[in-house]
């Protein structure tokens, strides 16, 4: 699941609405010809994986700059062991045997953990978002 804004556009017999929250592992998605070229723009290379760079807002991607949103119910669904053949992989194993890698990459993980925690928690408690498991449709 995770934590979509209560707003939406009617699209049909689906939604669409601002998604708050980490979502990796996306299976499908589409990018405006503005969020590409801001994306191409901001980082002339991404070393992480696709779904990270776009949906993850602890790796310091482009979550909160795209303003990223979710069609619900959502339009393909993904396997959930896709993940063990996927690039995430190599990408886990970068400087994991190097404690100060480690300390840092779990510091600054930490330090972007708690900005969302807190917008999410104040966007429940308001009403603005809330918390829902995708069905696919």
């Amino acid at each position: 699941g995770l934590f979509l804004g209560t707003q939406s556009t009617a699209l049909g017999d689906r939604t669409i609405r601002r998604m708050h929250s980490l979502h990796v592992g996306g299976a499908g998605y589409i990018l405006s010809r503005v969020g590409a070229e801001y994306c191409l723009r901001k980082f002339e290379r991404i070393n992480l994986p696709i779904d990270h760079f776009l949906f993850n807002p602890v790796r310091g991607s482009v979550f909160h700059a795209l303003k990223v949103h979710q069609v619900v119910p959502a339009l393909i669904h993904q396997e959930a062991d896709v993940g063990d053949r996927s690039d995430t992989a190599a990408s886990r194993q970068i400087g994991q045997h190097d404690p100060l890698y480690r300390a840092r990459y779990h510091f600054v993980r930490g330090l972007h953990e708690i900005q969302p925690a807190i917008s999410i928690g104040v966007g429940v408690l308001t009403g603005r978002m809330k918390f829902e498991r995708l069905t696919v449709a």
